[in-house]
């Protein structure tokens, strides 16, 4: 079996079998877990789950952290587009532009939304949340993700797929969701507890 040796920040070196991922490398990263968030591999910013199959330098992504805030909403995007399916299929979420160190989205369906829309979905988040499931970053071929973007109803991936052919695609799901891969998000729910969703304006 192929090793790699992989350097921490406190300087150390181990040997691991290649495929190694930071989720195993945990205990190594951070004394408390559920502040790590991400993982550096020779400068690059990876989901925990990444396999490390070459020589690497690691360095821990934290909560607190600018690149760990980054992960976090991001996660927290992803949590929403799954709750927001979730609860109303039909119904387009549309991401717009920040707003401080938030998001704004609109819903766009075509029968009119329930008063109590939003809560239904923000109670839809909590209950991700506190399931702690597991998120999953995976690589498909073109082929198989059309299939898969299909099945889950997730049409509007499916058609940005029109205009864009690459040989893979990297897909993070979480149980029946999955979306395009945007950058890495946490590897559990339950590392996200902290957020608010609500109505601006209109």
């Amino acid at each position: 079996m192929k090793e790699i040796v992989i350097t921490f920040p406190d300087g150390t070196k181990n040997a691991y079998p290649a495929g190694i991922s930071g989720i195993e490398l945990a205990d190594k990263l951070c004394t408390e877990s559920s502040s790590l968030l991400a993982i550096r591999i020779n400068n690059e910013v990876c989901a925990l789950g990444t396999p490390i199959d070459i020589n690497a330098t690691v360095e821990p992504i934290l909560r607190g952290t600018k690149t760990g805030s980054d992960v976090y909403r991001r996660s927290l995007c992803f949590i929403l587009a799954a709750a927001a399916h979730s609860c109303y299929p039909d119904v387009r979420l549309l991401i717009g532009h920040s707003l401080g160190y938030g998001f704004y989205y609109t819903l766009e369906s075509d029968k009119p939304l329930k008063s109590d829309t939003i809560q239904q979905i923000k109670a839809k988040m909590r209950i991700l949340i506190e399931k702690n499931l597991p998120i999953k970053t995976d690589v498909l071929s073109y082929q198989d993700a059309l299939v898969l973007f299909e099945k889950v109803g997730q049409t509007e991936t499916r058609k940005q797929l029109n205009f864009i052919c690459p040989p893979k695609i990297t897909v993070n799901t979480m149980e029946d969701y999955s979306d395009m891969y945007y950058g890495p998000l946490v590897d559990s729910t339950g590392k996200i507890p902290l957020f608010d969703l609500m109505p601006y304006g209109e």
